[in-house]
């Protein structure tokens, strides 16, 4: 028997129970974390790699997604404030997108 423990509630952990349950279905998962802890309520960005998994785990598209979670496409990722020698980076996906949620 193979046991797995996912702990924490957060972004992470509920992409990893959510990956393990699907992918390894045979195996007893456990998700440790404290469901009273409130989100940071932050947006979160992805790559664009996360539409393909999220559907594979969901079977939703962005559409559905769109409707339940609100996500938005984003075609790069930009950062400031990265000190004096990288004060800006962007990255474009090049005509890929990614998930803002």
């Amino acid at each position: 028997i193979v046991r797995i423990a996912v702990v924490g509630g957060g972004t992470a952990g509920h992409m990893a129970a959510s990956h393990f349950s699907t992918h390894l279905p045979s195996h007893d998962l456990f998700h440790i974390h404290d469901s009273r802890t409130p989100a940071i309520g932050v947006g979160e960005g992805t790559f664009p790699t996360f539409p393909k998994w999220i559907k594979t785990i969901t079977g939703l598209g962005f559409s559905e997604l769109k409707k339940q979670c609100d996500v938005t496409k984003k075609g790069g990722i930009q950062f400031e404030g990265w000190g004096k020698k990288h004060e800006l980076f962007r990255h474009d996906f090049k005509g890929e997108y990614a998930y803002h949620i």
